[in-house]
């Protein structure tokens, strides 16, 4: 209904190529909840695909109708905004428990992160793994002895190694392990 010329089965070959040839690869998409037409059986459907396809960043939002779109001049918007809603956030709690799965098993490994920014005695950073503005963030506490007395601006910009200690649904906890000039 959306004109995006691939169906289910050809995504969920995709994922499964991508998994199979890219070792460790990290996929992100964004779902739509209560597009025109979509039944409980096909929410129910997406649900299993995505509990199937276990994407490690996922994102999420109710349909409304955009002036100029395909959907707007052809669909009728019925879907009650009240089940857009309870179906985002049964969508959500399923990813909730998809993301902390992932993020709990990279505690303990060491991970290459760009330090994005300094607050309140914690750098901000991210990995490979983290898009961003869109994806959770990996917290790295400051001292100056951790970092041998330089500054924390110094760091902004710059590449750490670090070992993952701690994990939530979206944020991970590291610890230095040394800086990386490159």
């Amino acid at each position: 209904m959306m004109h995006r010329q691939v169906d289910g089965a050809w995504t969920r070959e995709l994922v499964l190529k991508l998994r199979e040839k890219i070792p460790g690869v990290v996929l992100r998409t964004t779902m739509i909840v209560g597009h025109p037409g979509e039944g409980k059986k096909d929410f129910a459907e997406l649900l299993d695909f995505i509990r199937e396809a276990r994407f490690e960043r996922l994102g999420a939002f109710m349909y409304s109708e955009e002036e100029g779109t395909f959907g707007a001049a052809h669909y009728n918007d019925r879907i009650p905004k009240a089940e857009k809603r309870r179906r985002l956030e049964e969508l959500m709690q399923v990813q909730r428990d998809i993301s902390l799965s992932f993020n709990q098993s990279r505690i303990a490994t060491i991970e290459k992160v760009l330090v994005d920014d300094y607050s309140d005695g914690v750098f901000v950073c991210r990995s490979a793994c983290e898009s961003p503005d869109v994806d959770g963030e990996i917290i790295v506490r400051y001292t100056s002895e951790l970092f041998g007395g330089i500054a924390p601006e110094n760091y902004l910009g710059k590449f750490l190694e670090v070992k993952i200690t701690a994990a939530d649904e979206y944020d991970l906890v590291a610890e230095p392990v040394k800086l990386i000039n490159k």
